[in-house]
């Protein structure tokens, strides 16, 4: 017997020693997995957010490269442009007035080097380059390369960024650029015999796809797998050679992906590449693996001891999970079965159900769980995951009718019960439930559609300032989910139309996209805001603000953020040193749309700013005015014997039109260029004839006068006597003295 039962005790140690083999075995292989596992989804979001990165890039740079091709149109069709590129002949004036135009433009921008303005009549360039002539005949142009774009130029190439090298440039540093074709089509695809190239600085393109101090090898491939762009000051032997590396693995066939390799110095870098969204090329990204996956490599050794105190910990915890619960769960198990003999089950959930349902308190906790349930059922059905089968509600729960169509209402309250009890005398079948804790959705059968309009007022009257929006009925419960949806899209957007209560959603109303439209109505506001025109900003701002309704939440969020930056760029460009910096002024704007209730609450934010805008331009442009009426004053004083002397010769000898410098020197002076030179000349005049021997028909030749005729009209106009009369009436009185 004793040998029997030393036998027996072995072999179920030994049995008990296999399955904890068996267990720690299967816990080391589940846990090696996760980690696998781990470094898997590790690698695919830093992928993830790679491709996100890359959107976010590609969408930043469309919109600075839209902005561009509108500045490029924009000079492309001033007057004075376009006589330069389709005239057959300009006179020396018009050239110059041209290339003052073109000099301001560059020499107000960072990121233009120069441009080019081809006439294909005269085969002729005029250009802003510092070094070399600023026009020459096509064939004795510096730039060949330039030359050559222009002449060859294909439909396709029209606002296209095109990498090139060139010879020659504004800054001597600055040899690689971007340059921009703009051109008229003829036919639909003949380009016109004029064009215009803007020659962009190729750092500003670097640092507009990838930052200035980019912490990674970044840089940009074409379709056809040759480099087109890459980070400022990286080495180009550098990008060639992780270019080689994916070419040879086939990855630019791919749309994106990742991929792992060593450089020829042994360093393991770990790239990314994805397509742009948009355009035919190829963003890559290398980084070194050690310095940014380093945890990985680390893990690898510690993975050994981490397994090895899981064994440890598993052993531990059978002992006290034996101990302190299976014995304790037995004894409790006891214990239930002496206080709940009427139940028929063993199971402890089944016996604590009925001591529940026996004690006094059960209606109540069955009704509150009843409750909870039904809540989280509805929340499931409109918010679209199922629900688990042991929390299903049977249809006797509901108020609702079973197969018959469902309206819902949204109600930006999460007062459900006090609207339940307002609403039921008007329509017994509804339910109520909130949802993401800011609103209700009411869930209506009602007897009579007629009754809706009732309704809505009886919950505006409980809930006055808050809004309702009311959608079509729905026969399924997809339909219900999706009729939600559409209602949720429009609460969001409920500050757009402050002044409306109830809002009718019906089944064809959408919501459109305004991440590309809304540029236009921006750049109406920008362009009146840099004319200092307040009156044409606020008027631009209510259009685009009236443009907003009907528009889907993400964009319109997204408009107004848009909005707020170009604005701030520029308030800052003019108040620098203003209070809070730009970061911050941003940052209290965003919070503001977070919880903006009704949309004129940014009209007093962005009148602010347009007001100070438009104010500080209007002060710099009298500045630049006086001292331009300043110059043109003294030039005239100094040259108002000149015949040449007129309005066009101040003009060019400024920089400025002619049109507009007599405008503004008559609201200075309150008198013409011509009457100011003509009282020079009549007092200068009037000292000659008293001061000097000088014949009156000499006069002509000392002041500058063609037309003595015309000036002797003039003169008797000013002093009511004639030349010769002037000079008599003064040595008349003379006499007398």
């Amino acid at each position: 017997m004793t040998f029997l039962t030393k036998l027996f005790k072995n072999q179920t140690r030994q049995r008990m020693l296999l399955v904890s083999v068996a267990s720690l075995t299967l816990i080391l292989c589940m846990f090696w997995g996760l980690y696998s596992s781990y470094q898997q989804a590790l690698l695919q979001s830093i992928h993830t957010l790679n491709m996100d990165f890359v959107t976010q890039v590609n969408s930043t740079a469309a919109s600075a490269e839209n902005v561009l091709r509108n500045f490029a149109a924009q000079i492309y069709n001033m007057h004075a442009v376009s006589k330069m590129r389709t005239y057959e002949s300009i006179s020396n004036s018009e050239m110059i007035e041209g290339l003052r135009i073109l000099n301001d433009f560059t020499a107000s921008s960072t990121v233009l080097d120069s441009i080019y303005v081809y006439n294909g009549k005269q085969d002729y360039i005029y250009s802003t380059m510092s070094a070399g002539a600023v026009s020459d005949h096509a064939d004795a142009f510096k730039d060949t390369d330039a030359v050559s774009m222009l002449k060859k130029r294909a439909a396709n190439q029209r606002m296209i960024p095109i990498p090139r090298m060139s010879a020659v440039s504004s800054s001597t540093a600055n040899r690689q650029m971007i340059s921009l074709m703009i051109f008229d089509i003829v036919d639909g695809h003949i380009p016109g015999d004029n064009a215009m190239m803007l020659n962009i600085s190729s750092e500003w393109f670097s640092e507009l796809y990838f930052g200035k101090e980019p912490d990674a090898s970044a840089f940009i491939v074409d379709e056809e797998g040759r480099l087109f762009l890459a980070a400022h000051d990286l080495d180009n032997d550098n990008c060639q050679e992780i270019l080689s590396r994916l070419t040879a693995a086939g990855a630019l066939e791919n749309t994106n992906g990742y991929l792992t390799f060593h450089m020829d110095d042994g360093e393991k870098q770990l790239c990314f590449y994805s397509r742009m969204p948009g355009r035919s090329w190829t963003y890559v990204r290398a980084i070194p693996y050690a310095k940014y996956l380093s945890g990985l490599s680390d893990m690898h050794g510690t993975v050994n001891i981490f397994f090895i105190f899981i064994f440890l910990l598993a052993g531990a915890a059978s002992l006290i999970v034996s101990y302190r619960i299976i014995f304790p769960f037995r004894y409790i198990q006891n214990k239930l079965s002496m206080h709940a003999p009427e139940s028929s089950s063993n199971d402890p959930i089944d016996q604590l159900n009925e001591l529940v349902r026996q004690s006094a308190d059960s209606t109540h906790i069955k009704n509150a769980l009843r409750t909870m349930l039904r809540e989280e059922d509805l929340r499931g059905r409109l918010m679209g995951y199922n629900q688990p089968e042991e929390n299903s509600v049977s249809s006797d729960e509901y108020a609702l009718r079973p197969g018959m169509p469902i309206t819902p209402l949204l109600v930006s309250s999460i007062r459900v019960q006090p609207m339940l009890d307002a609403i039921r005398p008007l329509c017994a079948h509804c339910e109520g439930v909130t949802l993401t804790g800011d609103h209700t959705v009411l869930l209506l059968q009602p007897d009579d559609d007629a009754v809706l309009t009732t309704l809505c007022d009886k919950l505006l009257a409980l809930l006055p300032g808050r809004h309702i929006f009311v959608g079509w009925p729905a026969a399924e419960e997809q339909e219900l989910r999706m009729i939600y949806e559409r209602l949720f899209q429009f609460y969001k957007l409920y500050f757009l139309y402050p002044d409306q209560s109830v809002h009718l959603i019906t089944n064809d109303m959408t919501l459109e996209d305004f991440s590309v439209s809304c540029e236009p109505y921006i750049e109406h506001i920008l362009s009146a805001l840099r004319a200092g025109n307040l009156e044409s900003t606020l008027k631009e701002y209510a259009v685009f603000i009236d443009a907003l309704p009907g528009k889907d939440h993400k964009s319109v969020i997204a408009a107004l953020t848009q909005l707020a930056r170009s604005v701030l760029r520029i308030y800052y460009e003019h108040f620098p040193d203003a209070q809070p910096p730009y970061k911050a002024a941003r940052a209290q704007y965003n919070s503001s749309l977070t919880s903006l209730s009704n949309i004129t609450e940014l009209e007093p934010v962005f009148s602010r700013w347009f007001l100070e805008i438009t104010e500080h331009v209007r002060h710099e442009r009298r500045s630049r005015q006086s001292q331009n009426i300043d110059e043109v004053v003294q030039l005239i004083h100094n040259r108002y014997q000149d015949p040449a002397l007129n309005s066009q010769f101040l003009a060019d000898s400024i920089g400025m039109s002619s049109a507009y410098l007599s405008r503004i020197f008559k609201q200075a002076l309150g008198v013409s260029i011509a009457d100011y030179i003509n009282q020079l000349r009549i007092e200068e005049a009037k000292r000659l004839l008293t001061q000097t021997d000088i014949k009156v028909m000499d006069l002509g030749a000392q002041l500058g006068v063609e037309n003595m005729q015309y000036f002797f009209v003039r003169f008797k106009q000013a002093t009511g006597l004639t030349p010769r009369q002037y000079r008599m009436q003064h040595k008349q009185e003379n006499s007398q003295n």
